[in-house]
């Protein structure tokens, strides 16, 4: 997701979510603090795994995919 003039207005709530691969924007922001259904949740390890997909950078090892979060 990127940051925009619109983020820094909102209190930092709303980002434009874009397409993996593309980095196609979307026009319609999202709330990054509203509800979000179980099929949308992932496990600290999968977006660990995504950020660093997303930067072209191997992963040095980290965090075990449980699919809980640690307590």
């Amino acid at each position: 997701m990127t940051s925009s003039g619109m983020e820094r207005q909102a209190g930092g709530r709303h980002v434009f979510p874009f397409t993996p691969g593309t980095r196609l924007r979307h026009q319609e922001s999202v709330d990054i603090f509203a509800p979000a259904t179980p099929d949308q949740v992932v496990t600290v390890a999968e977006q660990r795994r995504a950020i660093f997909a997303f930067h072209g950078l191997r992963d040095p090892g980290g965090l075990p995919d449980t699919g809980r979060e640690p307590a």
